[in-house]
């Protein structure tokens, strides 16, 4: 059985104004006694208007040692912190009952319904999505047609997006954890297996521990895999390489298996899918200095051997380009590898577009307008449209940057990697597209029925289990 604990916190003593940036802690109240203490049960921190919401399982009442299930109805009470972490108020016991979370009202017919949110189900989603919203724009919104995403995990995001817009004064629109807050949606941060208590949450997350684990871990005869259950699918727990097969793998696909599928048939949609995804060429050097972290030189001296006993086995593509005269100081990493994660030189790649004039002879007070100049090149020089076209698909959409924590496949902290849940959820804030797009977590499907016959216009019927409850 799972809870939804939500309340709003206003200060009484000034017209009920929202206190926002306080924590609030739940706990278990024991009603004799108890060596462990009463039971910490979860916490939430209020929303620029108050607001907050704790999410509950059975198993946040079980104690450490206990087993079993316990009938016995929990005693909540709460302890509430100011921003500086100061105790500012503890409540009774609360009276009113709980009740079960139960989901929103379920879409019962819809167009299309994509099971899993990986890559195929997400690029499926959205392109149905995109077709869906131009060609019902002129229907009422109860005839426009809908896609619904099932995906049997749940959200999951860095403990450091904030909670409420007004954290982040750069970006004043909703976070995905505020977003997924304020619509009740069950969601997780990625854990910390750095020390004990972090490698405990972090064993916690396998699903043969927890059916809403993020890591499910599959092995076979000869190759051992991760797959992601969770909203965004495999991109959660991929490490970020990008980069386009060799032409004789995919001419393989047509010679050995008959699939029609070959290089030049297939090598015009990579483009397509590298700016769909989000890809930038990261250095093996730190993200502050030019020193090589120990793993990365470890990596790159044993690609050297294999590239001295076996010459042309390194295929990446050179990222020195001899028509552009603009690349000046620039050393060519042959090891960087292509990732689906925000560059680092941001401020390189704007001071190469934005080129600072020379400063003008005295007297002259000011320089000239440097803005007004760029403003004239990109009016006038293709090439200098193409690289402002670039910088924007780079930058406008993932403001964070790669910091080299090494923890791609275990969640990145800083939010730098390019990942399907932050697409989806793109769609979801999007005051069109969300009207045809619904996203089910914690939806497993264990059957498809098609229909035949009959006056329904709908071909499959789809069972699902959901785990709310």
């Amino acid at each position: 059985m799972s809870f939804i604990l939500k309340g709003k916190l206003v200060d009484v003593n000034n017209n009920n104004q929202p206190l926002s940036a306080y924590t609030i802690k739940a706990f278990d109240k024991e009603p004799i006694i108890d060596i462990f203490g009463d039971q910490p049960l979860g916490s939430s921190v209020t929303l620029d208007d108050g607001t907050f919401n704790i999410h509950l399982t059975k198993d946040s009442f079980r104690k450490p040692l206990e087993f079993w299930e316990s009938d016995k109805e929990p005693n909540i009470y709460l302890k509430v912190y100011d921003p500086d972490g100061n105790l500012f108020n503890e409540t009774p016991v609360l009276s009113t009952p709980f009740k079960s979370y139960k989901i929103p009202d379920e879409i019962n017919q819809c167009e299309t319904v994509v099971v899993g949110s990986g890559f195929g189900g997400t690029i499926t989603s959205l392109s149905l999505v995109n077709k869906y919203v131009k060609d019902d724009w002129s229907l009422s919104d109860p005839q426009k047609r809908k896609v619904v995403l099932l995906e049997r995990g749940q959200w999951w995001v860095s403990h450091e997006l904030p909670s409420s817009p007004g954290a982040n004064e750069l970006e004043p629109s909703k976070s995905m954890r505020e977003f997924l807050e304020t619509n009740d949606i069950p969601y997780r941060t990625w854990p910390y297996p750095d020390n004990i208590i972090g490698l405990t949450q972090f064993l916690n997350t396998i699903r043969v521990v927890d059916r809403r684990g993020l890591y499910d871990f599959r092995i076979s005869s000869k190759v051992h895999t991760i797959a992601g259950s969770g909203v965004g699918g495999g991109s959660l727990v991929y490490t970020n390489v990008t980069e386009e097969p060799d032409e004789n793998v995919i001419n393989s696909w047509d010679t050995e298996l008959n699939l029609g599928i070959n290089y030049n048939n297939l090598s015009k949609y990579f483009d397509m899918a590298s700016g769909f995804i989000g890809v930038n060429k990261i250095a093996t050097t730190t993200a502050l200095g030019t020193s090589k972290l120990p793993k990365t030189k470890a990596f790159q001296d044993a690609a050297k051997q294999i590239l001295a006993e076996s010459p042309g086995i390194v295929k990446n593509k050179p990222t020195f380009d001899p028509t552009d005269p603009d690349q000046k100081d620039f050393v060519e990493d042959i090891f960087a590898a292509n990732l689906s994660i925000t560059d680092i030189p941001q401020r390189k790649d704007q001071n190469t577009l934005f080129t600072q004039p020379s400063p003008p002879p005295p007297p002259v007070p000011t320089p000239p307008n440097l803005y007004k100049t760029v403003l004239s090149s990109i009016q006038s020089d293709p090439k200098m449209q193409e690289k402002l076209a670039i910088l924007r698909r780079k930058y406008f959409g993932e403001p964070n940057v790669c910091e080299r924590q090494g923890r791609c496949a275990l969640g990145c902290i800083p939010g730098a990697r390019h990942t399907n849940n932050k697409k989806l959820f793109d769609y979801l804030k999007d005051q069109y597209k969300s009207k045809q797009f619904v996203v089910r977590p914690l939806c497993e499907v264990y059957d498809v029925e098609p229909l035949v016959g009959g006056a329904s216009t709908y071909n499959y019927k789809v069972y699902y289990m959901m785990f709310y409850d």
